[in-house]
C-alpha cells in the first residue's frame, strides 16, 4: 500500500493474525523506520534488517518458542 504503510499495519489485529516475518517499504523517508519499529515492537517484533528502501521485521518470540519445542 504505497504511502499508507503505517495505516495498513494499524488495521491488523495482531491478536488474531500471527505474522512471523514482514518487509515494509520505508522509502528512505525521514523517521519512518522509527515509526514502524516503535509500533511493531509492542507486538513482539524486532528489526531483522534495514536497507535503503525497506525494513524487515521478525517476530522473535514466536521463533524461539518453536525452536525450543
Amino acid at each position: 500500500i504505497e504511502g499508507a504503510e503505517i495505516e495498513a499495519l494499524q488495521s491488523i489485529n495482531f491478536d488474531l493474525i500471527d505474522i512471523r516475518f514482514m518487509t515494509i517499504e520505508h522509502g528512505n523517508r525521514k523517521g519512518m523506520k522509527n515509526v514502524f519499529d516503535d509500533y511493531l515492537k509492542q507486538f513482539g517484533y524486532k528489526v531483522h534488517r534495514v536497507n535503503e528502501w525497506d525494513i524487515e521485521f521478525t517476530k522473535w518470540v514466536y521463533l524461539k518458542k518453536n525452536f525450543i519445542n
